[in-house]
């Protein structure tokens, strides 16, 4: 969707979670308030006029100016789906200290609070669907903002030292080197990564944090051995070749890129082979991007493995220490591929910043599928054994941010969504394999 469908208001004024307390599972559906909510900054650049925004009580939505006709609907805790025709976009948002900050893909706009309703409505319950069915192409782009204009903050540090567990808690060492195998299938390197468990999650006076990556929890996995790169263009190949497969965008005829408004747009003759337009060609060792969950599965099951959990995408990202980006608690440009406009980069460039075990990329380049249904309370009551996300819903959880992303979004801990039939140029994966 245009960015200028959004930012068209002085006083934007809808239906919104209080995030100053975030209800349990067992105490049902989060209640939000309606606010009144008065433009006060802007960061990206837009001179575009601000109109006038107001829901009334019964629901009824009042504009002042030229009627946009959007429709604004909270679908999880911080996930905002702003509407207009058959377009939409989702976007994060926070409400600290009476200031709404909603994250576009070119900045972010901040409102103030100036009114406050007595008038109370609830939450959909979890894994609530959007008002429409209308299945987004991608996950989340708005999450993952363009190289920030002045002003935007790029780095947003928890205003904690991340929790770490005790060390007669830990249940195995991580060996010095790392125990590794290469999958003559395909030729991927896969890492080991031993049984037991970790922090997953956000603690709550995380300044960086999203409401869904709360709380943090403890979390025991079994060992499994995971992909030390993303699955790349070469791979992939090795997989249509083998099997005859055709992905959904080659059958379709198209996919999804940004056009020259950071709006998705279906493009004709895009998909796996042609990344970028009709008229590019994949490079070998670029991450295959165009694929959905379907066609990662069915990767993933051609190699002997399958897609990995969130919990153990996490564990596999940050280990045992809770940190907040793969190589460590400072945000190092020099390791990870963020803030791009141009792309991915290769699964082997140097800036793939290693985890703790030794997996590259984990953080920026694509965003990658896991296999498990997204639910934004599922940390309220997620087992602690070997977490296998909610039994369904109509989203999936995608970890790791990607080349677009700023550097908020490429932490450790961080949450997207996806439905699993996107297909896009931002998304990509890697297969994890029981021992």
């Amino acid at each position: 969707m245009n960015r200028k469908i959004f930012i068209f208001s002085l006083i934007i004024f809808f239906l919104l979670p209080n995030l100053s307390a975030c209800n349990s599972a067992s105490n049902g559906p989060e209640k939000t308030l309606w606010g009144t909510w008065k433009f006060v900054d802007n960061q990206n650049g837009s001179n575009e006029y601000f109109f006038d925004l107001e829901f009334q009580e019964d629901g009824s939505l009042v504009l002042a100016g030229d009627d946009q006709n959007n429709e604004f609907v909270v679908i999880a805790p911080g996930r905002l789906k702003i509407s207009k025709g058959e377009e939409s976009e989702v976007v994060n948002y926070e409400i600290a200290d009476d200031i709404l900050t909603l994250y576009f893909e070119s900045g972010t706009n901040q409102y103030k609070r100036i009114t406050q309703a007595t008038a109370v409505a609830q939450l959909p319950t979890n894994n609530a669907a959007p008002e429409d069915s209308t299945l987004t192409p991608g996950p989340l782009p708005t999450l993952s903002p363009a190289t920030p204009t002045t002003g935007v903050p790029t780095e947003n540090p928890p205003t904690e030292t991340p929790e770490t567990l005790e060390p007669e808690e830990t249940a195995k060492q991580i060996p010095d080197t790392g125990s590794s195998f290469t999958r003559e299938i395909d030729g991927m390197v896969m890492m080991y990564i031993p049984e037991g468990s970790f922090l997953m999650g956000s603690t709550n006076n995380d300044s960086s944090a999203f409401t869904h990556e709360k709380p943090r929890h403890k979390v025991y996995l079994d060992a499994f051995w995971m992909d030390a790169y993303e699955v790349s263009n070469d791979m992939f190949l090795k997989f249509v070749e083998s099997t005859g497969y055709q992905t959904l965008a080659e059958e379709q005829g198209y996919s999804y890129m940004y056009n020259s408004s950071s709006t998705w747009t279906a493009f004709d003759g895009v998909n796996w082979r042609h990344p970028m337009g009709d008229d590019s060609t994949y490079q070998n060792s670029l991450p295959v991007t165009h694929v959905n969950k379907y066609e990662a599965q069915a990767y993933c099951a051609w190699v002997g493995g399958r897609l990995p959990t969130e919990a153990e995408w996490e564990k596999a990202a940050r280990g045992d220490d809770g940190r907040i980006y793969p190589w460590g608690n400072s945000f190092d440009s020099a390791k990870v591929h963020n803030n791009s406009s141009g792309g991915p980069i290769s699964i082997y460039a140097s800036t793939g910043g290693a985890s703790p075990y030794g997996i590259y990329n984990l953080a920026g380049n694509v965003f990658e599928w896991t296999n498990d249904w997204y639910d934004a309370n599922y940390y309220e009551y997620s087992p602690y054994d070997n977490p296998q996300g909610p039994s369904g819903g109509e989203w999936i959880a995608v970890r790791g941010g990607g080349w677009k992303s700023s550097n908020r979004f490429v932490r450790t801990s961080h949450r997207d969504i996806s439905t699993p039939d996107a297909m896009n140029y931002v998304m990509g994966f890697r297969c994890v394999m029981d021992p």
